[in-house]
């Protein structure tokens, strides 16, 4: 049964308020930050929730109960339809209830892949199979994105538009109009698949893994209506996942 629980990390003066959502069925179990502090002498440790005492408490005590249903609510409708439920899709549903203007889902874009690849290199395995990102690979990044806004004249461009052809502009555009030696061109290039690969091997399409599914049944010799594999795919896509990319 999924549900939510809100809780504080800190007692320092102005703390955030997290929210921690899990889901025995799918086994998640996740944490944000709500985008919203409190200070710790105003939160019952026993309920959860802020001590209604005053105007502020009571409104931020109603917020976080209207969050709490609003997660909950897209929950049941976004699991049902097979969605991949996971952290950023609990930071997507946080900042979508909140209208903030912000709100973008990280794995859409080139800029908010590299964001979340560089706000989360301290976890991230490296080359030498260690964790943690070296401060030239992120500088490397930053750098990257700063070329990319420049040869798409500040436009950020969705994941999908990465293909073989823009590939090969950009590489033009580097070498020709921004005269990169063959070497440093090569190195961004190098950096701008990486984050896609990211994307490919983390987060593969609805598509591939069903299409996986078939291939498994067809080899299998096994009759199966579309209902039956959409049914697998919802409740094995994190072990079909382990399979295709890991």
């Amino acid at each position: 049964m999924a549900s939510t629980k809100y809780y504080l990390q800190s007692n320092k003066s102005s703390v955030p308020i997290y929210i921690r959502f899990s889901d025995g069925t799918t086994k998640v179990n996740i944490k944000r930050k709500t985008g919203l502090v409190i200070n710790p002498e105003k939160w019952s440790k026993k309920t959860n929730y802020p001590i209604s005492k005053d105007a502020s408490t009571k409104s931020l005590k109603s917020k976080l109960l209207k969050l709490e249903s609003f997660i909950l609510d897209e929950f049941n409708e976004d699991h049902s339809t097979g969605k991949i439920i996971d952290g950023f899709w609990l930071e997507n549903k946080i900042s979508s209830f909140f209208n903030r203007a912000n709100f973008k889902n990280p794995f859409e874009t080139v800029f908010g892949i590299i964001d979340y690849i560089i706000k989360n290199a301290d976890t991230r395995k490296n080359g030498k199979g260690s964790i943690g990102l070296s401060q030239n690979r992120i500088k490397g990044y930053r750098n990257l994105k700063v070329v990319l806004e420049k040869y798409n004249q500040g436009k950020d461009i969705s994941i999908k538009s990465i293909d073989r052809d823009y590939i090969n502009r950009f590489s033009n555009w580097l070498l020709k109009e921004e005269a990169y030696k063959v070497s440093t061109a090569n190195k961004k290039i190098s950096d701008l698949k990486t984050h896609c690969e990211y994307i490919k091997f983390n987060y593969p399409s609805e598509y591939n893994m069903k299409n996986f599914i078939k291939k498994i049944i067809k080899l299998e010799n096994i009759r199966i209506s579309e209902y039956c594999i959409h049914l697998i795919y919802v409740h094995c896509q994190n072990d079909i996942r382990r399979i295709l990319y890991l």
